[in-house]
């Protein structure tokens, strides 16, 4: 399945190839390969020193959870 993730303060998007899973609470989960995290970032935002949050848009809280167990808050 494909997702689209974007960055509204940047107005950037990117497609990524991942199976979003969704809990009773309706809060999502994006599992990524490390690979594919770095792809996002450097669509959405890729300034080093830039604090919009990198995944940002909808408003609706989900997560990204990176291989090799980090899992980040997008807003």
């Amino acid at each position: 399945m494909t997702t689209t993730l974007s960055n509204d303060f940047h107005n950037s998007t990117c497609e990524v190839r991942a199976e979003v899973d969704v809990d009773s609470d309706g809060c999502q989960t994006l599992p990524l390969t490390k690979s594919q995290w770095r792809r996002v970032n450097r669509e959405l935002c890729g300034m080093d020193d830039c604090c919009c949050g990198v995944v940002r848009g909808d408003g609706n809280p989900h997560f990204i959870a990176i291989e090799g167990g980090e899992t980040i808050c997008c807003n």
